[in-house]
C-alpha cells in the first residue's frame, strides 16, 4: 500500500500547479493543463526569475482566455510539495467559491504603504457596489480582494 495523499479528498475552490519545465511556453503549457480552464475567476502566479515574465504571461492568457491572470516574480517558489527554485507554481480560484476584485500594481520599488491603503479601500468599494459585505468571507491577498466560499 502506498502512502496517502495528505491533500484534501474534496476541493476547496483552489487549485494548485506548479511546473519545471526548461521554457516559458512548456512551462506554460504544463501550468495551464494542471487547472480546469472553465470556471475560473482568477489565476495567481509566483514565477522564478528563471523564466521571462512577459513570455510566460503570453503563453498563459493565450491558453486561459478571459480569465485574469495576476502573478509576480519570487526568490524561490513554496508548492504543494515544498520549496522549489526554477519553478513556477499558480493558484486557481473557482468561480463557483470566490468573487475576485484585483488591480495590479506596477513599480513596486516606489509604492507607499497609503497607496496601498487607498488601493484596498477602492477595491472595497468595489466589492459593495456587487452587494458584497465585509463580514462573508473576504480577504486580501496583495492587491487582491477576494470573497470566498459563497
Amino acid at each position: 500500500m502506498g502512502d496517502a495523499d495528505p491533500r484534501p479528498a474534496r476541493p476547496s475552490g483552489v487549485i494548485a500547479a506548479k511546473s519545471k519545465a526548461a521554457t516559458e511556453k512548456a512551462a506554460a503549457a504544463d501550468i495551464c493543463d494542471q487547472l480546469a480552464a472553465d470556471g475560473l475567476a482568477m489565476v495567481l502566479v509566483f514565477l522564478s526569475p528563471h523564466y521571462d515574465p512577459n513570455e510566460f504571461i503570453a503563453e498563459v492568457t493565450t491558453r486561459l482566455t478571459g480569465i485574469p491572470v495576476y502573478g509576480c516574480t519570487t526568490a524561490g517558489e513554496l508548492s504543494p510539495d515544498g520549496w522549489e527554485d526554477n519553478s513556477v507554481v499558480a493558484l486557481a480560484f473557482a468561480a463557483d467559491d470566490f468573487t475576485v476584485f484585483a488591480q495590479p500594481i506596477f513599480g513596486l520599488s516606489g509604492f507607499r504603504v497609503d497607496e496601498g491603503r487607498r488601493l484596498g479601500n477602492q477595491l472595497r468599494q468595489e466589492l459593495f457596489r456587487h452587494g458584497g459585505r465585509d463580514d462573508e468571507g473576504v480577504f486580501g491577498l496583495g492587491s487582491v480582494l477576494i470573497k470566498g466560499f459563497r
